[in-house]
């Protein structure tokens, strides 16, 4: 089962270690603590957007961002933010950021079934209206559910490096393989799709990659 943190923009009721209106932990499931929160998961939920991004948001033109990577402790995550043109006062824009934390078994799973897709994205919630942040009897949940993780099979995400020159995709696989071994720059692409679809081809791309 896999740990739960949510983290947004709340009202001071829902606010769980600041206690006033902004940014925090709202929910998370009862085996994170909140030292693992604030010391390990910040460096994906504080998201600092800039002046620029802020305006797109607004306009609801950023999609979903999608992420995994190993925190300090070792600890597999995996998450969404989502973008939110309004946040619960209707006047500024915010984002919901929602972060699986596996157990190890569950890591060894993800990371070496032969048979897996290493991402769904179907896995995370992109709507804060369901935790009702606003309601006079909100309050935060430390004791959110864990949750069974729904694992694709590879033939789920096969196909999507077919539309593009093999020679090119040799190239990136190439690139990626250097930057891992030799820690390396990063590594930028750009595929031919609609800023909108951007963030889950590139998941797919990715997780196909990967397999």
């Amino acid at each position: 089962m896999a740990e739960q943190h949510f983290y947004s923009r709340v009202p001071a009721r829902v606010s769980m270690y600041n206690k006033y209106d902004g940014f925090d932990t709202f929910a998370h499931s009862a085996g994170l603590t909140r030292e693992f929160i604030e010391r390990e998961l910040a460096v994906v939920y504080a998201d600092k957007l800039s002046k620029n991004d802020v305006a797109l948001v607004r306009r609801g033109e950023i999609s979903p961002v999608y992420y995994q990577c190993c925190v300090r402790s070792g600890s597999l995550v995996q998450g969404c933010i989502t973008y939110l043109p309004l946040d619960y006062t209707l006047e500024r824009s915010a984002y919901l950021t929602h972060t699986l934390v596996f157990s190890e078994e569950e890591r060894k799973e993800l990371l070496y079934s032969s048979d897996k897709s290493i991402f769904n994205h179907q896995m995370y919630k992109k709507d804060i209206s369901e935790f009702n942040i606003t309601s006079p009897l909100a309050t935060p949940n430390s004791n959110y559910p864990t949750i069974d993780y729904d694992y694709q099979s590879i033939k789920q995400i096969q196909g999507n490096l077919k539309k593009y020159d093999s020679e090119t995709v040799k190239n990136f696989i190439g690139s990626l393989i250097l930057a891992l071994c030799k820690k390396g720059k990063n590594v930028f692409f750009k595929l031919d799709v609609d800023d909108q679809e951007l963030s889950l081809a590139s998941l797919k791309v990715i997780s196909e990659v990967i397999s």
